[in-house]
């Protein structure tokens, strides 16, 4: 699934295009569209903070029912997980194998590329500056407050070698999986039809 700054660079479209009407509280919705990878944090499996869907546009329906700010965050990030595996597994024919083989790739590379293309990052940043309630009912005042200095960290600076293996650290992962991704992404990143795949993504929101 899309790394936490992608997720902001594609919750904020949705926010400027499909959700431009509503009364949003900006602040609650973007801690909620990335509230759910937190789970990467505290360890928790997947099922505690991502719900299972049908498909896409189940959550879809869901969005245009939620008016509450946070819940809509966590709703756009649920829909744009569900969005990006079917849009993936279409491309690679339905071959889950080859998916859970390129996933990973795809997502680090992917934001790389919209980092560059993204404006807001100073605005977003003051949003994760403190907790709130909905998160904290949750999970530990201190876990939350980590949680949110990495967010900030994703948003001050383009992904690269070095900001990866940090994450790695914080998050139990191998330190040998991610000298693979960064020896795989330096193999395609001037590979335009990878490039114009994962810029045509943002199309399908």
């Amino acid at each position: 699934m899309p790394l936490p700054f992608s997720h902001i660079v594609y919750a904020d479209k949705i926010l400027q295009e499909q959700l431009k009407n509503n009364k949003i509280d900006t602040k609650e919705y973007f801690i909620g569209a990335t509230y759910p990878d937190i789970r990467y944090l505290v360890r928790d499996e997947r099922k505690i903070t991502h719900p299972k869907f049908k498909n896409s546009q189940e959550i879809l329906d869901k969005t245009k029912r939620e008016k509450r700010s946070f819940e809509l965050g966590l709703l756009i990030h649920w829909y744009i997980d569900k969005k990006w595996e079917e849009y993936w597994l279409f491309i690679f024919n339905k071959n889950k194998k080859e998916y859970h083989k390129n996933v990973r790739l795809i997502e680090f590379l992917g934001d790389q590329i919209l980092y560059d293309k993204f404006d807001k990052n100073k605005i977003i940043t003051t949003y994760f500056n403190k907790p709130i309630n909905q998160e904290t009912n949750q999970y530990d005042i201190k876990d939350i407050e980590r949680w949110h200095q990495f967010i900030k960290k994703a948003l001050s600076k383009k992904i690269n070698y070095e900001l990866v293996y940090e994450w790695s650290q914080i998050f139990g992962v191998k330190k040998s999986f991610i000298d693979e991704i960064i020896y795989q992404i330096e193999k395609i990143e001037n590979k335009q039809e990878i490039i114009k795949k994962i810029e045509n993504f943002e199309k399908e929101l």
